[in-house]
């Protein structure tokens, strides 16, 4: 068990790395030091491998943001623990690890696409109703439709046609996007709430 874990840590860290593309089974082979057919003892091929790496690391993330999620003290607040949540996540991450699952690894993508859909948009709905109970968001704002507008400009953040590498970092870009976001839908208390943070 002890081998098998250590095949997705490894395989976790390349394609985190490098993309999921550029990594081949002969690759995390020789990082590990052990040969292809110890891997294929374990695992059938490089998609199972991909699948199962994305199922623990978005599982890890989930609680990670719980945790910022429960420590927060505002909604205003929630938001911004998020990102530097994601931030943390994602510093060490290639760009083009999205585009990879999308295209070459359709299963992977479904998991990732569940997580999107569910665990991501549910929590941002969660924010805007407490932060509009709060009274730090618009309370005219269409929850619904400002919720998916806010899961999609996430995944366009990190969209490389849009945004390119040499061009953009793209962690400066979430950072954009969610002022953005943020400005558009709070209130006078929230604004200046959301100013303290940020002069922090």
């Amino acid at each position: 068990m002890e081998v098998k874990s250590r095949i997705l840590e490894a395989s976790e860290e390349l394609f985190l790395k490098y993309g999921v593309k550029s990594i081949t089974m002969d690759e995390i082979a020789r990082h590990l030091a052990i040969s292809k057919k110890t891997i294929y003892q374990f695992y059938q091929d490089k998609d199972e491998i991909v699948s199962l790496v994305i199922k623990q690391h978005l599982e890890r993330n989930q609680e990670s943001m719980c945790q910022a999620f429960a420590s927060s003290d505002d909604a205003v607040d929630e938001s911004l623990q998020a990102y530097e949540r994601m931030k943390s996540i994602m510093a060490n991450s290639n760009p083009s690890l999205l585009f990879d699952l999308k295209k070459y690894h359709p299963e992977a993508w479904k998991i990732y696409l569940h997580h999107k859909r569910h665990f991501i948009l549910e929590r941002i709905t969660t924010n805007l109703e407490r932060g509009i109970n709060e009274g730090l968001f618009r309370s005219d704002i269409q929850v619904a439709v400002l919720s998916r507008l806010r899961l999609e400009q996430i995944q366009l953040g990190f969209d490389a046609q849009v945004f390119p590498v040499e061009q953009f970092n793209f962690m400066e870009v979430q950072t954009e996007l969610l002022d953005h976001f943020l400005r558009g839908i709070v209130t006078d208390e929230g604004l200046k709430l959301l100013n303290q943070y940020k002069n922090k």
